[in-house]
C-alpha cells in the first residue's frame, strides 16, 4: 500500500505512481492497481493509469466502487452513491462505460481493437477482488486489451461526490 497525504494536512490534487522496472522479465506483473479517494466533478474525477504490454491481448477486470465501501467491513460515511467509470484509449477516446456492474457496458467511439463485457462475480473471485452486491450500483466490467496505454476514470453520474475506488485487476 501507498499513500499519499498533504504535510500539515494540506490538500490538493496528487498523483502517486508505480512502475515495474524489471521490463526484460516475463515472469514479473503487477496485477493490480487500485486508489481510493474523494471523487468530485471536472477535473477532480479518480483516475488509474494503466499499460498493457506485450504481443497478445491482456484481460483486465475493471471496476469503480461507491456504495460497498458504506458497508461492513468497510463502513464509510459520503461514498459515491451513483459511481461511472470509463475506461479510455492513449487518445482519450472513450472505448466503454459502466454505471451498474449488473448491466452491460456501454461502447464509446474509440477505434482501439478491445473486447468489452460485463463483469460476473466469478471475474471478480479469481481476480481476488471483494465481492460487490449483485443490485448495487458499483460498477465493473470486464476488458481484453492490446498493448497501449489507458485510463480508468471514476466520476459519479450526474456530477454526485462521494468516496470512490478505482481498481484495475489483471485476470489470467
Amino acid at each position: 500500500t501507498s499513500e499519499v497525504a498533504g504535510l500539515n494536512s494540506a490538500t490538493g490534487i496528487a498523483l502517486a505512481e508505480i512502475y515495474d522496472a524489471d521490463s526484460g522479465s516475463t515472469t514479473s506483473y503487477l496485477a493490480n492497481i487500485s486508489a481510493r479517494a474523494d471523487v468530485v466533478s471536472g477535473g477532480n474525477v479518480l483516475i488509474a493509469g494503466f499499460v498493457v504490454e506485450g504481443a497478445q491481448p491482456t484481460k483486465v477486470l475493471l471496476r469503480g466502487v461507491g456504495p460497498a465501501l458504506g458497508l461492513a467491513p468497510f463502513s464509510l460515511t459520503g461514498v459515491l452513491a451513483q459511481p461511472l467509470i470509463g475506461l479510455y484509449d492513449s487518445k482519450s477516446i472513450l472505448i466503454a462505460s459502466n454505471t451498474g456492474w449488473g448491466s452491460g457496458p456501454n461502447p464509446g467511439a474509440s477505434t482501439v481493437a478491445a473486447t468489452i463485457r460485463q463483469a460476473t462475480a466469478a471475474d471478480m473471485s479469481s481476480a481476488g477482488a471483494f465481492p460487490l452486491q449483485g443490485a448495487s450500483a458499483d460498477c465493473a466490467m470486464v476488458a481484453m486489451l492490446p498493448a497501449g496505454g489507458y485510463t480508468l476514470e471514476l466520476s459519479g453520474v450526474g456530477g454526485s461526490i462521494g468516496i470512490g475506488l478505482v481498481e484495475v485487476y489483471l485476470l489470467q
